[in-house]
């Protein structure tokens, strides 16, 4: 699923490419379950939105609390949708 593979490729960044990060292997999973305390939430939030183009004042009301959630959350509100997960990450630093 493309969905999971940016969310992982953007969650790997925001661990710093840790050997320690724990890939999601499904939307099913939750932010424990994979590792990521509420700060690298927030961050792979911010990343997201920007790469499905969702404005900072809708994601910012989002308690999602699993990626199952927030997926759903994003496919509501997105304005665009990227192919590839190269073309997501070509925004992200």
């Amino acid at each position: 699923m493309l969905f999971i593979d940016i969310f992982n490729a953007i969650a790997n960044v925001v661990k710093n490419n840790n050997e320690d990060y724990i890939y999601a292997k499904s939307i099913e999973d939750t932010w424990e379950q994979i590792g990521l305390d509420s700060l690298d939430t927030i961050m792979v939030f911010v990343y997201m939105s920007d790469v499905y183009g969702i404005e900072d004042c809708i994601m910012k009301e989002w308690v999602p609390k699993n990626i199952h959630e927030f997926h759903d959350l994003l496919m509501a509100n997105k304005t665009k949708e990227p192919q590839s997960v190269e073309e997501a990450m070509s925004g992200v630093k």
